[in-house]
């Protein structure tokens, strides 16, 4: 798997078109090194490439150390993120799949539910289907959790209500932490570390806030990630 495939899978902003393309050619030969490219739309890009490099690199470092436990996320909407890691599991662990907890609910869709577009997603690009755990987080965790995980990525941030999503996360982290295998992958979408974090932005202030209160006891401290206009971060189990 090279980095090409990742930026086949759906999600990322579109290539310029031939006009600006034009134009950043022209502009590159009158001297001016600068380029126009598509910003991420927010409703319909849930991540970047840098993103999605990020992902793919963590997991397969899951993989070479052979960390026991299950791939699971939480908060996966159409599947863009989720699609990354199944690519991965089929590409290297055949016959794995990512266990994704959601409610299947969401405003940016209007033509057909969430989970149709989520599925439809994965058969369109060839992906093992994927283990779908449907329902409120609130109910459905911890009694859906499987006993060890060796990856997991939270990305349930509800944007605007800062003190929801940071209830919401460390509810997550409270039940998921204890069943992470050594060396395990926990990533967070939205993380924004103003003193380090570069050029992303802080859509989901609570997402650091419950981390900041959940870590600080805990030998772990999150690690921003460099997303480009987005925000995330990790840690690895110890």
């Amino acid at each position: 798997m090279n980095f090409n495939e990742l930026g086949n899978l759906p999600g990322l902003p579109e290539q310029p078109n031939v006009i600006i393309r034009l134009f950043n050619k022209v502009i590159k030969r009158i001297g001016f090194n600068y380029e126009l490219t598509r910003l991420p739309n927010g409703r319909v890009h849930m991540h970047t490439i840098e993103q999605r490099i990020n992902f793919s690199l963590l997991a397969l470092c899951n993989l070479v150390y052979k960390v026991p436990g299950e791939w699971a996320e939480f908060g996966c909407y159409n599947g863009q993120s989720a699609m990354v890691f199944q690519k991965i599991l089929d590409t290297y662990k055949s016959g794995s799949k990512i266990t994704l907890f959601d409610s299947f609910v969401a405003k940016y869709v209007k033509h057909e539910t969430v989970k149709k577009n989520l599925l439809s997603n994965f058969k369109n690009q060839g992906l093992g289907e994927p283990i779908l755990i449907e329902g409120n987080f609130y109910d459905t965790v911890p009694s859906s959790l499987a006993e060890q995980y060796s990856l997991v990525h939270i990305d349930c941030g509800v944007g605007g209500d800062q003190l929801l999503t940071q209830k919401l996360v460390e509810y997550l982290l409270n039940h998921i932490y204890h069943r992470l295998s050594k060396g395990a992958v926990l990533l967070f979408m939205d993380y924004h570390d103003p003193n380090s974090t570069w050029k992303g932005v802080p859509i989901n202030p609570g997402v650091k806030a419950a981390c900041d209160r959940f870590f600080e006891d805990k030998p772990e401290k999150v690690f921003s990630l460099y997303g480009n206009h987005y925000s995330h971060g990790f840690i690895f189990k110890m």
